[in-house]
């Protein structure tokens, strides 16, 4: 039971020491120096596109008679290779969730779990997107509402750091 306990205290404090990175724009500057405004729209430009690949992947669920409905929310930034980040989530149960992680190069080795509260990998279908090893998707009916925890990884097969963006939906 004490291992469970461990468990459960990693999984929060990686999400809530990680929790800069869930809302988006990550840069690694010096602590005295502000990037300046057109600096930040670049860094903001970077970051939209790869959500803008995420997107395209996501359109042919978005539609027909079993679509899903595409959050608003997202998250993006970016990943040094073998790496990787907790991203929290609220998910309820009756709700199929599909989730899309992406990344512009196409030779990236992206990989995506979903965990319980407790720490525990949850059984979920996932799958890379034809003709594209850039994106990687998730989709999972969670038994329980409750608060779930998205690992995304950038497998060392990579030679540098990646932007990355992840988007959701539901039905």
């Amino acid at each position: 039971m004490e291992g469970k306990h461990v468990i459960i205290a990693f999984v929060l404090a990686l999400s809530f020491w990680g929790s800069a990175a869930l809302c988006a724009q990550e840069k690694e500057t010096d602590t005295n120096e502000v990037p300046s405004p057109v600096e930040v729209a670049k860094r903001q430009r970077e970051l939209d596109e790869v959500k803008q690949i995420a997107n395209r992947a996501a359109l042919s669920a978005l539609t027909g008679d079993e679509k899903f409905i595409l959050r608003e929310s997202y998250w993006n930034g970016n990943l040094a290779p073998g790496k990787a980040k907790l991203i929290q989530v609220q998910l309820f149960r009756r709700n199929e969730y599909k989730f899309w992680f992406a990344a512009p190069e196409r030779d990236a080795k992206l990989a995506l779990n979903i965990y319980d509260s407790e720490g525990q990998i949850m059984e979920a279908a996932t799958s890379q997107i034809e003709d594209k090893t850039n994106v990687v998707t998730l989709e999972f009916e969670p038994e329980l509402t409750g608060t779930y925890y998205l690992r995304i990884a950038l497998k060392t097969t990579s030679e540098r750091p990646q932007d990355w963006a992840v988007i959701y939906a539901y039905r």
